[in-house]
């Protein structure tokens, strides 16, 4: 009996050393990262593209272009830079710590292009967590418009089976409007929410939205706060205000429904080149935003 308990102590320290060798050879050589891009982009049915490799999964990894395109969305990120967290994969899941992307484009197909019958992340046989993630630009190209951001960093950033969470900020350059956000997302993807604080053009602004992405329309609900603001700062024809507003609406049918709110804390005669509202409310209704 011992003899047994004996050989089968064995085979286990055999088994798990060819593990940790296999996990060894992996994340610490070079020939393991040509076999994981190899592995990826057998598995994506020849979508993703992987150019210019180097460097080791457990050091860093080191990738001068990767692209993704189906017949809904265009990905392609330029000078990106990762390690691998090892102990993560020992739990099932990609971890990356830190993730540096010099660029990511994303370009979604238009409206009439049929919705995904499945979330994305549905089809992921493991988690994937991100941390320290750094886009130094970002643009989002939807049918005709173009969004640009710049400076993105999340403290983390974690796709499950059918889950998100990302914790991260992001800045919006513009001109008049500048902007600085930090967002918080979680939930399933069939029902995301979010909470944003931004500052934009020194105006304090605050919101809460739910996004429901396969359902029509996708966003679901919003309620925003902002303000104070002084129009005669954004333009000196404008009169002189403390206006602070607030906006609530959610999904209704095929449009939407809510309430818009304007409060003057500074109100004034038109002559004293000030506005003489001190609060102003409506409530509507829209088939679109």
């Amino acid at each position: 009996m011992k003899r047994r308990w004996r050989a089968l102590v064995v085979l286990l320290a055999l088994a798990a050393s060819a593990s940790f060798a296999g996990l060894a050879w992996l994340v610490g050589t070079e020939a393991g990262l040509r076999w994981a891009i190899a592995r990826a982009v057998s598995a994506s049915g020849g979508r993703l593209t992987i150019e210019e490799a180097s460097g080791t999964l457990g050091a860093e990894a080191r990738f001068g272009r990767m692209a993704y395109a189906d017949d809904r969305v265009r990905v392609e990120a330029r000078g990106v830079r990762g390690q691998v967290n090892p102990l993560a994969l020992l739990r099932g899941a990609l971890g990356v710590e830190p993730l540096n992307v010099e660029s990511l484009q994303v370009a979604v197909a238009g409206r009439g292009t049929a919705a995904p019958a499945a979330p994305p992340g549905a089809a992921l046989p493991f988690a994937i967590r991100l941390a320290q993630v750094s886009v130094g630009r970002f643009e989002l190209q939807t049918g005709d418009a173009r969004h640009a951001l710049s400076d993105l960093r999340f403290a983390y950033a974690a796709l499950g089976p059918r889950t998100l969470s990302a914790l991260g900020s992001f800045t919006r350059p513009d001109e008049r409007f500048p902007a600085s956000v930090e967002l918080q997302v979680n939930g399933p993807f069939e029902r995301l929410e979010a909470a944003f604080g931004a500052t934009v053009a020194g105006i304090p602004a605050r919101a809460t939205l739910t996004v429901a992405p396969f359902e029509t329309p996708a966003l679901r609900s919003l309620e925003a706060r902002a303000g104070p603001v002084d129009l005669a700062r954004i333009d000196p024809v404008l009169p002189k205000t403390s206006l602070s507003a607030a906006l609530q609406f959610e999904a209704v049918g095929g449009g939407y429904a809510g309430t818009m709110s304007l409060a003057n804390a500074s109100p004034a005669t038109i002559d004293a080149g000030g506005l003489p509202v001190v609060a102003a409310r409506t409530r509507f209704t829209s088939p679109d935003l």
